[in-house]
C-alpha cells in the first residue's frame, strides 16, 4: 500500500519534469545554417531530391555520394592506423549501404522484402566545407 501511495505521487512531479524538458535542435539547426549557407542548400537540394523520389518512385533515381572525413588523433601512436584502413572502412560502408555485403543475401526472411541498395556511396573528401582542399596525415 505504501507503495503504491508513494508511486501515486510522484506521478505528478514525473509528469512536469517531462513537460519542462525542451528540444533544442531546431534552433542549433538554424544557428548552424546561419554560419554555413552552404551547408543549407545542400540540406535543401537533399529535401528536393527526397521529395521529387517519394513522388514519382518509378523514376530513376540517381546515387548520391557523400565525402566523409575519419579524425584520427593518437599523438603517443600515429601510426595506429593507417590509410589503407581508412579506404578500407569507406569500401565496407559502401558495400553495406548499397547491398554488396556477403550477408545482403543471408538476411531474415522479415527483412528481405525490404532491403535494397540504397544508391548512396561514400568517398574520402577532398575539399572541407571551406572550399580548401584537404589533406592526410598519415
Amino acid at each position: 500500500m505504501m507503495r503504491l501511495m508513494i508511486l501515486l505521487l510522484s506521478i505528478p512531479f514525473v509528469m512536469q519534469g517531462q513537460t519542462s524538458i525542451k528540444c533544442t535542435t531546431s534552433e542549433i539547426n538554424k544557428k548552424y545554417f546561419e554560419e554555413h549557407p552552404e551547408a543549407k542548400k545542400e540540406r535543401e537540394w537533399l529535401n528536393k531530391k527526397s521529395r521529387l523520389a517519394e513522388l514519382n518512385k518509378t523514376a530513376e533515381f540517381t546515387s548520391i555520394t557523400i565525402p566523409i572525413v575519419f579524425h584520427v588523433n593518437d599523438a603517443t601512436n600515429p601510426q595506429k592506423v593507417t590509410l589503407a584502413q581508412v579506404q578500407s572502412a569507406v569500401v565496407i560502408l559502401n558495400e553495406d549501404f548499397n547491398g554488396l555485403n556477403p550477408e545482403f543475401n543471408s538476411l531474415r526472411p522479415e527483412f528481405q522484402s525490404i532491403a535494397s541498395s540504397l544508391e548512396i556511396n561514400f568517398c574520402l573528401a577532398s575539399i572541407d566545407p571551406d572550399g580548401n582542399f584537404t589533406f592526410l596525415i598519415f
